[in-house]
């Protein structure tokens, strides 16, 4: 009983609950003369697109009535079926079973498609993604103004992204913005051409604050390397005024481990700014692949989940092998990531489960006492991530908790609207002393206490988007 209240009291259940009580009450304002005419114009491009997609569809003398592009099984049918194009072995959760008849047209899969398929078939792919994207985008534009109440504001649900009613319940006490759900919201505007992000605006006379824990969960990781094994590489590649960690990366592995070239010279050659720079989209492309191979690591994926997702200078997927050297040069280059790996395979097996950050135990004896093989595996994954998922829920917890109970922020006008992954989105008057604000929220956002230092992006604007 005393440790389950010194664990409330310590990961401050309480106030971080009364925070997010207090964010919902606060709730943000949305334009809504923006979301109709950008839904209309999307409901326009829907319609071409569909025709399109119709013309498309009966050139190859596929004449089913009433075929509907939004049922899986009618569109698996006409791919798989009708055109007999081979199933994609890949989604965007991994492989598919395709020999025990599984068939995936997600985005990546599709993607995979498109470069397997002949000329002619490849425009309708294309499409079929771009139909999605649209429809997605208008799903939002549709629903959220529905939910602006008689005060002008939307006032969302805050809860833990499973479906637990428990605020804070889920395995790793992450929270989500569930109603409405402005999680998954793209902020990439090949994803979102209708910038649905613009719709959350700043009230008159304020302006929107958006305050981000920067590479969140490798600070956590760096914290954990330093406690278990005195290992300082990463915590000094996350400190203030070390270079983006994801382009050190990318020019270690695939320039100096991998020798690779792009835009016609060795990668190792090439500045770290060039890494994020719009003038070199294929050094951009290797951060985003080296970034995401490094994410995937934390969740347990190897070169195997690597091979298809990701791709070579043509845009072909690399395979398993060129995956597994990228592999093995990035665990080489910070090579506590493979160290901190083998003790948590060792510790879920031993113990049958881990400790999060803030001492919650995640137990996984569910599956590590099953003797099968495959369910102790999945068990090391989801022990390899949980602290670092877990970690960054406090965090971001604390700070929203902080920052709420801020009297000094408060009087200032400054109201918390969302929590969104490792962001917290505010609204600040003008007139306030901007540069108060944000020095306040950023103390608070770095006040954590881990042997690596949180660092904090913060962005003004007059909408989400712009912010």
């Amino acid at each position: 009983m005393l440790w389950s209240s010194t664990l409330y009291e310590t990961a401050r259940v309480d106030e971080v609950e009364r925070s997010i009580y207090q964010m919902e009450r606060n709730g943000f304002m949305l334009d809504v003369a923006y979301c109709d005419d950008k839904r209309r114009l999307a409901e326009a491009d829907e319609a071409e697109c569909m025709g399109r997609l119709e013309a498309w569809r009966h050139s190859f003398q596929h004449t089913v009535a009433d075929f509907n592009w939004a049922s899986s099984q009618q569109v698996i049918g006409l791919l798989h079926d009708h055109l007999d194009l081979p199933p994609s072995p890949v989604w965007k959760k991994g492989r598919v079973d395709i020999r025990a008849g599984e068939r995936k047209l997600d985005e990546t899969a599709l993607d995979w498609l498109i470069h397997r398929v002949p000329p002619t078939v490849a425009p309708g792919l294309k499409e079929l993604i771009t139909l999605r994207r649209i429809r997605g985008s208008i799903k939002y534009l549709g629903k959220l103004p529905g939910f602006v109440a008689p005060d002008g504001y939307v006032h969302p649900v805050s809860g833990p992204a499973s479906d637990s009613d428990d605020r804070a319940g889920t395995i790793t006490w992450r929270l989500a913005c569930k109603n409405p759900e402005v999680m998954q919201i793209p902020t990439d505007p090949r994803k979102d051409p209708y910038r649905v992000r613009r719709a959350f605006i700043a009230p008159p006379g304020h302006t929107l604050l958006v305050a981000d824990e920067k590479a969140l969960e490798v600070v956590v990781l760096a914290h954990l390397l330093v406690c278990l094994f005195d290992d300082h590489q990463l915590a000094g590649a996350v400190a203030p005024g070390a270079p983006d960690i994801h382009s050190v990366n990318a020019r270690r592995v695939f320039g100096e481990f991998l020798d690779w070239t792009r835009h016609g010279r060795p990668v190792k050659g090439f500045p770290l700014e060039a890494f994020q720079s719009d003038d070199f989209p294929q050094l951009k492309q290797l951060r985003q692949d080296i970034k995401a191979v490094w994410y995937g690591l934390m969740y347990g994926k190897s070169a195997y989940g690597f091979a298809t997702s990701l791709r070579d200078e043509n845009d072909n997927p690399v395979g398993e092998e060129v995956a597994g050297r990228i592999v093995e040069a990035l665990l080489a280059a910070i090579p506590g990531v493979a160290r901190y790996q083998n003790y948590v395979a060792e510790y879920v097996v031993r113990h049958h489960g881990i400790p999060g950050l803030g001492g919650a135990w995640c137990d996984l004896s569910y599956l590590t006492k099953t003797g099968n093989e495959w369910a102790v595996k999945r068990a090391i994954r989801i022990g390899q991530n949980y602290p670092c998922q877990e970690g960054g829920a406090r965090i971001i917890g604390a700070a929203l908790a902080d920052i709420t109970a801020d009297r000094v922020l408060w009087d200032a006008g400054l109201r918390v609207e969302r929590q969104v992954h490792d962001e917290l989105d505010c609204r600040v008057p003008t007139a306030s002393d901007l540069s108060m604000v944000k020095d306040r929220v950023e103390a608070h956002m770095t006040r954590f206490p881990l042997k690596a230092p949180l660092q904090v992006s913060l962005g003004y604007g007059a909408n989400w988007d712009e912010a």
